[in-house]
């Protein structure tokens, strides 16, 4: 245990009623972790200000409390227990916070680490550090430029071979991981072998931890989304990139303006975001209380806020915090768009919208008509989500759901 540091919070109880955000009371515990990495330096310098065991519902750092904060050198580790969960579920929810974090713990060649479960990155990754303490070169000729988030492309050094073993499991993966330099994480395991293990379904519980610390807010899409859930982003038919990676529910600069969402640009909306090369980005805003309903369906429905980004990869992105508080991975497993809509032959006969022609109705018939010259009627259900993430301007022209029963994911809440 290092000395004791003064601060807001007392971090080793709840926050209490008596003891809420403006209170001055109480000290700061330095609290052990289990197989989690020491932050850096930078991210003790800043945090967000909201205390740990207040994940979702509280405030952010923002340019004015931001250097107020106190830090945390470490946090504390817990296994998820979705029906006794510690966290309050209510129909309205921020479902952002750089207080709580999700790890995987095991062994890169045999030296202990936590992993960072990303579904948001299209491939597994290390960190440069951590590269150089495994003593691993890259591959010669595998540099590779990697998009993040906000479209900035970074270079990759480079590939190399690993072994990842969970933890308190004998079998071993080998794994090829490209180099980011100066990436948050010491290792971060992807989407494609998330999958293939069923990190997020049957092992879940086994291998994924709850982490309470405090750090910077995080985005961590790599490379091209891949895990795309279907719903409604009232009254919008939307396909939402899944990230565990990423601390915030997000919208793109872009959407938020098409769609024309309220968004609040004062200073408590526009806040700092790390990428995972470790440069910062400033949100422009903050939409508050939109309805999104997974696949249509009522009882999957809450308000929530969207923190806005300029320039933003994806249309929508959902944060990991709703996604394991909600289960999504288990409970709407089925609303999970399977393969992308570039390579899908049967979308080649489907015409595309022109942007000057704004007549939903005629869009529905044309487009009802184009499935049915192709046989494609019953396969709608399925495939309209992935046409609208594929052409976002056909989003703009659709219906609300309440208009248009009895066609595409809106059949899923009846």
């Amino acid at each position: 245990m290092s000395s004791r540091k003064r601060g807001k919070y007392n971090w080793a109880e709840p926050l209490t009623a008596q003891q809420d955000e403006t209170s001055t009371s109480g000290e700061v515990d330095e609290l052990s972790l289990t197989d989690v990495a020491e932050p850096s330096a930078a991210q003790n310098d800043l945090g967000t200000a909201a205390p740990p065991f207040d994940p979702f519902y509280g405030s952010f750092a923002t340019k004015d409390d931001l250097d107020n904060a106190p830090p945390l050198e470490s946090g504390y580790e817990y296994p998820i227990n979705f029906a006794n969960s510690a966290i309050p579920y209510t129909k309205t929810s921020k479902f952002s916070s750089g207080n709580v974090d999700y790890v995987v713990a095991g062994t890169v060649n045999d030296v202990p680490t936590s992993a960072t479960p990303d579904n948001g990155s299209d491939t597994c990754i290390l960190s440069s550090s951590f590269a150089a303490k495994l003593g691993v070169e890259p591959i010669p000729g595998t540099e590779k430029t990697i998009t993040l988030a906000n479209r900035r492309q970074v270079m990759s050094p480079g590939m190399v071979e690993v072994r990842w073993t969970f933890a308190n499991e004998s079998k071993s993966h080998k794994l090829s991981c490209f180099i980011i330099p100066g990436c948050f994480n010491n290792f971060i395991l992807g989407s494609r072998f998330l999958q293939s293990t069923r990190t997020f379904t049957d092992f879940f519980k086994s291998r994924v931890k709850k982490v309470i610390q405090r750090r910077r807010l995080r985005l961590g899409l790599i490379g091209e989304g891949k895990q795309y859930l279907s719903g409604y982003l009232d009254p919008w038919l939307t396909a939402a990139l899944a990230d565990t990676g990423s601390d915030i529910m997000a919208v793109s600069l872009e959407s938020a303006k098409s769609k024309k969402l309220p968004i609040d640009d004062s200073p408590k909306g526009q806040v700092q975001v790390e990428l995972p090369d470790g440069t910062v980005i400033w949100t422009r805003g903050i939409v508050r209380g939109i309805p999104w309903a997974i696949g249509g369906r009522d009882d999957a429905k809450l308000e929530c806020d969207f923190y806005v980004i300029e320039n933003l990869a994806e249309d929508l992105i959902l944060s990991k915090h709703y996604l394991f508080h909600l289960d999504v991975f288990s409970q709407y497993s089925r609303y999970f768009l399977q393969s992308d809509p570039a390579s899908d032959p049967l979308f080649c006969g489907i015409r595309l919208v022109d942007d000057v022609a704004w007549d939903p109705e005629a869009l529905e018939r044309e487009f009802l008509a184009d499935g049915e010259s192709l046989g494609l009627n019953e396969m709608l259900e399925e495939k309209l989500p992935q046409l609208i993430k594929r052409h976002s301007h056909v989003a703009r022209c659709l219906q609300p759901r309440e208009s248009c029963a009895g066609t595409g994911p809106a059949r899923h809440g009846a």
